[in-house]
């Protein structure tokens, strides 16, 4: 799975662009940024790449002196793999949810209202797992050690705190999610 193609592909099923201005979607959206951890550089080589395997059509574009750049667009097949990258990032809670989040803002039109409710419920268990197994893990570790450091209750409150937050994220969305108005983000029909 690649980070850097999902964000491409992604903006770029919005609208056809040039590599500086998917750079700056990425750069001055905050939750691209957030989640995406790409950089410039990484975007820049990616479209040759991704234009090479069919995914992307390129076309120059002049604007008066200035050199001519390439202006990209997504085209079937790279619309085809972009659905199975979000597909991909949604599936796979083991990873954490950081490749759940870098998907969410490109779910729409690729994914079903029922196959999205559903990765939303498998993260949602994931997460309560994984706090759940930390949680047993730091009660066996820590049983007879003696005093606790007083920083340890401290970051045991701002871990239980995020863990909240991310679960009453992930509850909102599905609750948007289940909304009629808001059938039209997803895809309509079955999965191809």
């Amino acid at each position: 799975m690649s980070r850097v193609e999902l964000i491409v592909l992604g903006i770029l099923n919005i609208r056809a662009m040039h590599g500086y201005d998917i750079v700056q979607f990425v750069e001055h959206i905050p939750i691209v940024r957030f989640w995406s951890r790409v950089k410039a550089p990484s975007i820049y080589k990616a479209l040759p790449r991704l234009e090479k395997r069919g995914l992307l059509s390129g076309a120059q574009e002049t604007m008066g002196k200035a050199p001519p750049r390439t202006v990209y667009s997504l085209t079937p097949a790279g619309r085809q793999y972009l659905r199975k990258l979000v597909k991909a990032f949604l599936e796979h809670p083991e990873h954490g949810n950081i490749h759940f989040f870098v998907a969410l803002p490109f779910i729409q039109g690729m994914v079903t209202r029922e196959y999205f409710i559903e990765k939303i419920q498998t993260q949602r268990r994931a997460m309560v797992q994984a706090d759940k197994a930390v949680r047993q893990w730091m009660r066996a570790k820590m049983k007879d050690t003696g005093p606790k450091p007083f920083f340890i209750g401290i970051m045991q409150g701002m871990k239980e705190r995020i863990q909240r937050m991310h679960l009453d994220g992930l509850d909102a969305m599905e609750a948007q999610a289940k909304r009629p108005e808001n059938g039209w983000v997803f895809l309509q029909g079955e999965e191809e």
